[in-house]
């Protein structure tokens, strides 16, 4: 599994971010992600509210302007936000891993239960508006 995918994935993904870095000077890595409403078992911060938009963050690669950025772009939208909860940490490709500050990185998680039933797996009603504001959130950050 390890070489079928993980390896082919993070080599597509250091590819990408070169051509970004030749191209453009920079690369701006943003991770997606979803979680559910309940902390699992192993789960951080499992007694506290969970947000609906988790932001994680680097101290190298997500510079303090794409943090309040990313927050902001959620936050705007109505949605609950916090940083670095319930996970931490985004992801680049470990050529630049604190090395390259050109190379920015942002994760979003969402809570799952603001898109789907989370006992089923079927999509709520509202996750094409969800997949919207997402998208919006998106290409705010991107714009800048």
């Amino acid at each position: 599994m390890f070489d079928q995918f993980y390896r082919p994935h993070h080599q597509a993904l250091e590819a990408a971010v070169e051509t970004a870095l030749r191209a453009h000077g920079s690369a701006l890595l943003i991770d997606c992600h979803s979680f559910p409403s309940r902390a699992l078992p192993y789960g951080m911060f499992d007694h506290q509210t969970r947000p609906e938009i988790g932001i994680g963050t680097d101290a190298t690669h997500t510079s303090e302007a794409l943090m309040i950025r990313a927050v902001m772009a959620f936050a705007h939208r109505g949605f609950s936000v916090a940083l670095n909860k319930p996970f931490p940490g985004t992801i680049t490709p470990l050529k630049f891993y604190g090395r390259e500050t050109r190379v920015q990185s942002v994760m979003f998680e969402v809570r799952r239960d603001l898109y789907m039933d989370e006992t089923t797996g079927a999509k709520l009603t509202g996750f094409d508006i969800l997949k919207a504001q997402i998208g919006m959130a998106i290409r705010e950050l991107t714009a800048a």
